[in-house]
């Protein structure tokens, strides 16, 4: 009976620190208009809740379908992090970024398992989380978790990263239309200066 009680009192407090963390990631999407520093806001933030070494958002480009890297932490060598954005210029996503992208679904890689993510093997990572920043109609990045050390994730740990994505790319959302309101409001601007 005391560990019955002892699990739902660890079940309950994990609730409550992912209740927190996504508070926190949402008080950073609502008091800043810098998208970079919303970026590494919630990388920390995801970082910390799951205890990884390693971490990068990059958002998809309009013109070339590519990504680009915005934030990043835990890279013992940053010339991976180079050679990463020089590999993503000259070639489309591919293979399992690719799927995430298309399907909006995490994913969890062993990369002992798996091709593809050399920026992270380079980097001696173990797992790797890939989480869609979406929005309801699309992928407008990704975030990349990743541990040294194997790791398991329980369904609710999967969950919380889906939240933290969707409340990046909700963030994402929000900064590019703000950006376009401002755009708009200088051209009307000039063309009331013109009239």
């Amino acid at each position: 009976n005391l560990d019955r009680h002892q699990l739902s009192t660890d079940d309950w407090l994990d609730g409550s620190i992912e209740l927190q963390t996504l508070q926190e990631i949402s008080r950073t999407i609502l008091d800043s208009l810098d998208l970079k520093v919303m970026m590494e806001g919630i990388l920390n933030k995801a970082s910390e809740i799951g205890g990884f070494d390693i971490g990068m958002i990059c958002f998809v480009t309009t013109a070339r379908q590519t990504l680009e890297p915005v934030a990043h932490r835990g890279f013992r060598d940053h010339e991976n992090l180079t050679m990463y954005r020089e590999h993503m210029r000259e070639q489309s996503t591919a293979g399992i970024v690719d799927r995430v992208i298309a399907t909006k679904e995490i994913r969890v890689v062993d990369l002992h398992k798996t091709e593809g993510i050399r920026t992270f093997r380079r980097e001696e990572v173990r797992s790797l989380v890939i989480v869609p920043l979406r929005t309801d109609q699309d992928a407008l990045g990704i975030m990349y978790l990743g541990s040294r050390q194997p790791k398991e994730f329980e369904s609710g740990k999967i969950r919380l990263f889906e939240a933290i994505g969707t409340q990046a790319g909700i963030a994402v959302q929000k900064i590019r239309l703000f950006e376009a309101v401002q755009r708009r409001a200088k051209e009307q601007e000039a063309l009331n200066m013109i009239a």
